[in-house]
């Protein structure tokens, strides 16, 4: 029988290490068992690379059964301008949308990846305030392998200023399960290690090595997560809970990077019939834009935290609406003629802890160049201005031939992090936000 409170699985660990991938498969995986899913997403701003992707792939299937779909992108909610602690009552908000919607027996949380103290903030409040409508499992943190690999041997984050080592650390220490991601780009001596060091430097806390892009991996995840032993428990909160978080150094690790979200269109830099070989134009754009920015960046010493690029169809704007109107709906079925909406997309990120070759989750060639919208999300180790300088010169330059138009940009620092709830030792409720 199925249960009436959803299951709210919530996965974090630090920018790029895989969660958004790791949700969207799990999401899959439940689909295909036949449950109805929900995921939400968050950042500290708007325009979000992550949220666009999960509502192409969880575009609901009319033959699913339940609560009926309205529209492409209502399996899907972002809380912004903040992470989950600091937006505790969007988080309920987000939620509560997601119930009335879909029904979900599963619904899929990603904090921001430069969030930590999930269980005094999050995990916690949910279970002494919220135990009645929710039943969290435990705290899932995903571990970027090459990069913890890196910060153990070399005792940094390739560049990375020393607070935010100390927040990659801390949220390693939280976690109730430590997921060990990217292991495909590590040899078997590498894994064995970085398993072996994570159970000596948390001990007692179970350790999966795992590839998300894999579906065995995640399903082995998944198994584990939904039994009712891995429920989320005040006991297994309170063990994990960092009591003694300097607050003040989280904050500094998360000013310390610049943050830029954009979005916009492209247009040919010259006539279409000049253009040799239109097919794969957007993504020779694509691939060039990362490769320039990364060069531009990395001559410049600035290291990358985390950088995320999606090009779609016009026909994500429709996805993107939270109440879309009739003329949106109609443009979103005619769209949906084509075929599914997460097999035309382009979809690359860069991450460290080096420079290194662009990963793609989607590399569609059937993306004409008049018809596509992009999205850029990025996070670098410098002040905002510099970043959105270096931003714009390689959107200027218009690489393979196609000039994007910037229709939004935003480049800024997270302002302080200032929980709405921290419940610290002894179960005592303190309400740290406004």
């Amino acid at each position: 029988m199925l249960q009436t409170r959803p299951k709210l699985i919530i996965a974090g660990g630090f920018l790029g290490a895989g969660k958004t991938t790791l949700l969207l498969q799990a999401a899959a995986i439940l689909r295909q068992r036949g449950l109805r899913i929900a995921l939400i997403t968050n950042d500290q701003g708007r325009e979000l690379v992550d949220t666009a992707l999960a509502a192409a792939a969880l575009a609901p299937d009319a033959s699913e059964s339940g609560a009926a779909a309205t529209w492409p992108g209502e399996a899907v909610a972002e809380v912004t301008a903040g992470c989950f602690c600091c937006r505790f009552s969007d988080l309920l908000e987000a939620i509560t949308d997601l119930e009335r919607r879909l029904e979900p027996h599963v619904i899929l949380a990603e904090p921001v990846g430069s969030c930590t103290d999930l269980q005094a903030t999050v995990i916690l409040p949910l279970l002494h305030l919220y135990r009645e409508r929710y039943r969290p499992a435990c705290l899932s943190i995903v571990v970027d392998g090459p990069r913890l690999s890196h910060l153990i041997r070399h005792g940094d984050l390739s560049l990375l200023n020393d607070d935010v080592a100390y927040l990659f650390a801390r949220q390693i220490e939280e976690g109730d399960l430590l997921l060990i991601n990217k292991s495909d780009l590590l040899g078997s001596d590498e894994q064995l290690f970085l398993c072996n060091w994570l159970r000596a430097y948390c001990p007692g806390v179970p350790v999966l090595s795992m590839t998300a892009r894999r579906r065995e991996s995640v399903a082995l995840w998944l198994d584990n997560l939904l039994q009712d032993v891995n429920a989320a428990s005040i006991s297994e909160a309170e063990a994990h809970r960092l009591d003694d978080l300097d607050y003040a150094r989280y904050a500094r690790a998360e000013a310390r990077l610049g943050w830029l979200n954009a979005r916009g269109r492209l247009q040919p830099s010259r006539p279409i019939g000049a253009i040799d070989g239109e097919a794969g134009q957007v993504l020779a754009w694509a691939a060039a834009l990362l490769s320039q920015l990364q060069e531009r960046l990395a001559r410049a010493g600035l290291a990358i935290a985390h950088i995320n690029l999606l090009v779609a169809p016009q026909a994500l704007r429709h996805l993107l609406s939270e109440e879309p109107d009739e003329r949106q709906l109609s443009g979103a079925a005619a769209d949906s003629e084509q075929g599914p909406l997460h097999e035309r997309l382009i979809k690359a990120s860069l991450c460290g802890p080096k420079p290194a070759a662009i990963s793609w989750d989607a590399r569609s060639v059937h993306l004409p160049p008049e018809e596509a919208i992009w999205l850029l999300n990025a996070r670098v180790d410098c002040a905002p201005a510099v970043l959105e300088k270096h931003v714009r010169a390689v959107l200027e330059a218009a690489p393979a031939g196609l000039r994007a138009e910037i229709e939004e940009l935003s480049a800024f620092q997270p302002a302080p992090p200032q929980p709405h709830y921290r419940f610290g030792p002894g179960a005592s409720q303190h309400r740290a936000g406004p």
